[in-house]
């Protein structure tokens, strides 16, 4: 992108803050007609303070772009990365609720309008804080801030919403499209490739490893989702909860590509640029794929917004932790990114949508629980270290395909 366009970008977000911190600050102040008392729901000076405060440094730090530190930098690409798309949704969709009123449009047509101006919207904080990051750490960190930042978005425009939104899976599918272009327009920018992901063949060397992979996964749901009403290894035979329930079409294809957006997050993005780093490594599997599948558990550790338990989430951490060992193995073995977003979402179907078995992070775990998970978390490790170490020469031609620009 040229020096005129690069411009134009940054003059473009200027704008979007100048319009963030009227449009924020007026309704400190006033209250709009909003349907349903809307704008009460986040009638927070706490809320909308760290908003204007985003909309005012977005201002400052464009002015003075060329005499900033790298400190100053570093803080500034995070802050605005973690905060502007909050007070960005916000801001968008009380001032589209205010067209609800006067034109009676229905809620549902308003959430499309601003799902879909909220997602173009991102396209200059995008380029300006997170394509020029050059560090590692600080373009991983970026990323996942981002996927956080874009979700409680998300959430955010579901709530503020006038009225109850029908069919808030379709937002969640389009939210999801729009990540999925956002991460790889960036990495593209960043000099990678993206995934081919019309190859769905694999080869003979591959085939027992995809095997492999659906067999531990099945391992997954049959033992955690199955067994998890037992009390204790006594009862383990005797409370097999494994029935399967109706689900809307939508609430699958809609759990299938969060599924795909935690793979071109994890598997994509951030392990993409990990191999790159160690590719002079005598092993440059092992600490990518260590370190990828650390970052993918950790993130659930925002489940705990959720009122999920501390131990529970633990838990899920250690388990996310050693799937994403597994999705990463049986990715570089095959070079297909569709057979981890295939497992993924199997196992989040089978593991919670459609299976009527509980769950063990709907409740404090206990002790039997416990050992059950790590055991089944042991076994998956083994196999995928197993794969690390013995089939390494299986993956080289996906290596090579990664640590290759464009």
């Amino acid at each position: 992108m040229n020096k005129d366009k690069e411009n134009l970008l940054s003059k473009i977000f200027m704008t979007q803050c100048i319009f963030m911190v009227i449009v924020l600050g007026i309704s400190w102040f006033k209250r709009y007609p909003y349907p349903n008392n809307a704008f009460t729901r986040v009638d927070s000076h706490l809320f909308f303070g760290i908003f204007l405060a985003s909309s005012f440094v977005g201002v400052l730090l464009e002015i003075m772009h060329k005499k900033r530190s790298h400190f100053l930098i570093t803080v500034g690409d995070f802050f605005e990365v973690l905060i502007f798309p909050s007070a960005l949704s916000a801001t968008i969709t009380l001032s589209f609720s205010v067209l609800v009123v006067e034109w009676h449009l229905t809620s549902e047509l308003l959430s499309y309008f601003v799902i879909i101006t909220f997602f173009i919207g991102l396209i200059p904080l995008v380029y300006i804080y997170m394509r020029k990051a050059e560090l590692l750490a600080k373009r991983i960190g970026l990323v996942i801030l981002f996927d956080v930042a874009f979700q409680v978005s998300l959430d955010q425009i579901i709530i503020l919403s006038p009225a109850k939104i029908l069919h808030p899976e379709i937002l969640e599918l389009i939210s999801d499209i729009g990540f999925i272009l956002l991460i790889g327009w960036l990495m593209h920018w960043w000099g990678y490739k993206s995934p081919n992901l019309l190859k769905f063949g694999v080869n003979s060397d591959t085939q027992l490893i995809v095997l492999t992979g659906l067999f531990l996964l099945g391992f997954v749901i049959i033992g955690i989702s199955t067994f998890s009403t037992a009390d204790s290894w006594f009862q383990f035979i005797n409370h097999w909860n494994f029935k399967l329930r109706e689900v809307p079409l939508l609430t699958i294809i809609v759990t299938m590509m969060g599924s795909f957006v935690e793979e071109w997050e994890f598997r994509y993005a951030v392990l993409w640029q990990l191999i790159r780093h160690y590719r002079n490594s005598k092993n440059p599997v092992i600490k990518p794929v260590i370190i990828s599948s650390l970052l993918f558990g950790l993130a659930h550790s925002f489940n705990l917004s959720n009122q999920q338990s501390i131990e529970a989430t633990l838990l899920q951490i250690v388990t996310t932790f050693s799937v994403g060992v597994l999705f990463a193995i049986i990715y570089l073995c095959t070079g297909r990114l569709w057979t981890a977003v295939l497992m993924h979402g199997l196992m989040d179907l089978f593991g919670g949508v459609l299976a009527r078995g509980a769950s063990f992070t709907e409740v404090t775990p206990s002790l039997y629980i416990i050992e059950l998970t790590s055991l089944i978390t042991l076994i998956i490790l083994l196999v995928a270290f197993y794969l690390m170490f013995k089939r390494f020469e299986v993956m080289r031609p996906t290596l090579k395909d990664i640590t290759n620009e464009h």
